[in-house]
């Protein structure tokens, strides 16, 4: 369903072993996105993290991820904002990174793309939190943005 307020969305950062992340492209809207979705009404955010790349990918995590970046989002109409997380899904062995699928009509590809790459791919926002959320995960401490400038 179409959001009619502000939403809470988590997104996965998944990696293969040249520590590249995984991103599709969604048919819905333009640019590239990495897996992850809305958080249902009574869902933990990293468990819709999960259900998400599960759906997307195909691929199911057997923990839960690690919380990199907070981020609120300003409404820009025709969007609501919200806050969007991003969450450490770690490193994919090279068999489960091989067995991507896209199982949905909702996305019509997939890659690993490097930062640099993903500058290009991204729109800004998206771009700017994926850029934060890889600081953190060097750091190993989350941080909180707010239209993708960390604040505090």
């Amino acid at each position: 369903p179409e959001p009619t307020a502000e939403t809470l969305a988590a997104g996965v950062l998944l990696f293969d072993e040249q520590d590249r992340v995984l991103l599709v492209d969604p048919t819905y809207k333009p640019g590239w996105e990495f897996p992850g979705g809305v958080v249902e009404r009574g869902e933990a955010p990293a468990r819709a993290g999960m259900r998400e790349v599960a759906e997307e990918t195909g691929i199911r995590l057997r923990e839960v991820p690690r919380l990199l970046v907070v981020d609120w989002e300003r409404p820009v109409p025709p969007g609501y904002g919200g806050l969007r997380l991003l969450f450490d899904g770690g490193r994919l062995p090279s068999d489960d990174a091989a067995q991507v699928m896209l199982p949905g009509t909702e996305l019509r590809g997939w890659r690993f793309a490097t930062e640099q790459e993903a500058a290009g791919m991204l729109p800004p926002i998206r771009y700017e939190r994926l850029r934060w959320a890889l600081r953190a995960r060097e750091r190993g401490k989350a941080l909180y943005l707010e239209a993708g400038v960390p604040l505090g």
